[in-house]
């Protein structure tokens, strides 16, 4: 009899026995490949929920204002997975890019920011307050691109801007608040990446400036800084900005010659002592097209230096100081599109009609000498959009002239001698000979009543047309 061979052999005892699926390392290698994905997908929606949850309580908030945009994708979902995904689904993920916080002091409501874990750009406005430890945490869970302070300064520390700094992807900071120290300012001095920095308040008297450039900056503002000409030279005149913006400095003519090596375009600087010393300077900067210098104290000569200025389109400055011969070189200046004269109790018709131009568009001579017929001669030589008359000597006979400058857009006459009697006569002048009234008009401080007011809208029909008009604050009607 014969016996049959066994098909496998038989195992020792105490031997393990053969595992098969060893023999396939290609399978081991999927199965764990496959429980590594599900692990992290799980993880990646557990994540993706705490956000949605997060903020979904942000958007039931008074005083959190979000900024969506409602096409999102999760961008660590793989190329191919998001093009399976339906439409309904992809719609319901929605791309944060902006929140607003007003009043807000909560540190809540960092905590639920932080459980986003997205870029955005981030605006307090109001009487925001917050721990230092809540707002550690929420920049150091974001990389902010925008971190803007309205209202108020907001200090931060040392340590919130070492974080940003490390970040290297913040390229706007507004409103910061002082005093400053050398620290704080050698964090801010490592941000190559910053565009835009507003500061509000002055140096620590014992901070040393270090010497920084920032290779992208083109917007610097300082308000109460109190910087000296040796602060002033470390800070920014190594760095490209085209917007210098400052106030209450300490700041001398020599100063001045430091700005000639900057390609600036705008330029602000008030609240301080400034003559025709820095006109000099700024006839240097060919690229200057706005110049803000409020309260300086000019002359002709300075005005005459800026005439050659190819590109300035803007200029405010004190009118105190000039003269006929100053209205002659701002006609001079070719490019002026805007012109702003503080304090022009010396702008007479006279003045009005040496300096007037065609190209003007915007014109603001608060206090001055101008009569009607001042307003004649602007009303025959520019094609205006913006008047400012306010304390002029005008009355109900401009608004003849004022209703035929059919561009204009925006009309003050607060504080002058116009009457209801005067708004009636315009009104007829407008239905008898198609004449235009402005859609914005002030008339603050005037004889004018908020039934003359009611009566003009009336009869003009224009739902565009808003006049402002009663003692301060003033309160608006509008064509209803």
């Amino acid at each position: 009899m014969e016996v049959p061979e066994p098909s496998q052999s038989i195992e020792k005892p105490g031997s393990s026995p053969s595992v098969s699926w060893l023999k396939h390392p290609w399978l081991v290698l999927i199965c764990g490949s496959a429980l590594l994905l599900a692990l992290w997908v799980g993880l990646r929606v557990r994540i993706e929920y705490q956000r949605n949850a997060a903020l979904e309580e942000l958007r039931n908030r008074d005083d959190v204002r979000l900024r969506e945009n409602g096409t999102r994708v999760p961008e660590w979902l793989p190329g191919w997975l998001r093009d399976l995904l339906p439409e309904n689904l992809e719609s319901e993920w929605s791309q944060l890019t902006q929140v607003n916080l007003h009043d807000c002091q909560d540190d809540r409501v960092l905590l639920l920011l932080s459980r986003i874990g997205e870029a955005y750009n981030l605006a307090l406005h109001g009487d925001c307050k917050f721990s230092d430890d809540a707002l550690l945490q929420l920049f150091e869970s974001h990389r902010f691109h925008d971190i803007i302070f309205w209202s108020q300064s907001f200090k931060l520390t040392a340590q919130h801007l070492a974080v940003l700094r490390q970040q290297g992807n913040i390229s706007q900071l507004w409103g910061l608040g002082g005093p400053f120290n050398e620290q704080q300012l050698r964090e801010l001095a490592g941000m190559s990446s910053l565009e835009s920095l507003h500061l509000d308040g002055p140096l620590d008297t014992t901070a040393k400036v270090p010497v920084i450039h920032w290779p992208r900056l083109t917007e610097f503002r300082w308000h109460e800084s109190q910087l000296t000409d040796a602060q002033f030279e470390k800070l920014v005149a190594a760095s490209p900005v085209t917007n210098l913006q400052l106030d209450e400095t300490r700041l001398t003519s020599q100063s001045w010659p430091l700005l000639e090596r900057m390609p600036l375009e705008l330029v602000r600087i008030a609240r301080q002592h400034i003559d025709d010393t820095l006109l000099t300077s700024l006839a240097r900067i060919p690229s200057l097209e706005i110049i803000y210098l409020p309260d300086a104290t000019i002359t002709d000569s300075g005005v005459q230096e800026l005439a050659a200025l190819p590109r300035l389109e803007s200029f405010e400055i004190p009118a105190s100081g000039l003269t006929i011969a100053g209205a002659r070189h701002l006609r001079e200046c070719k490019s002026l599109r805007s012109l702003r004269l503080n304090g022009g109790s010396n702008v007479t018709d006279e003045w009005i009609a040496e300096m007037v131009q065609d190209r003007l568009k915007h014109l603001d001579i608060p206090d001055s000498a101008i009569t009607d017929a001042g307003v004649a001669t602007l009303q025959k030589t520019c094609r205006l959009e913006y008047l400012d008359l306010s304390g002029s000597r005008v009355t109900d006979g401009c608004l003849q002239s004022l209703s035929l400058m059919t561009d204009l857009g925006d009309l003050d006459l607060s504080d002058t001698a116009i009457t209801d009697e005067g708004l009636k006569h315009a009104q007829l002048m407008r239905g008898s000979v198609g004449a235009f009234f402005p859609p914005h008009l002030t008339l603050d401080g005037t004889r004018v009543t908020p039934e003359g007011v009611k009566e003009f809208l009336r009869q003009n029909r224009n739902p565009n047309v808003r006049v402002s008009v009663g003692p301060s604050p003033a309160f608006e009607l509008r064509l209803r």
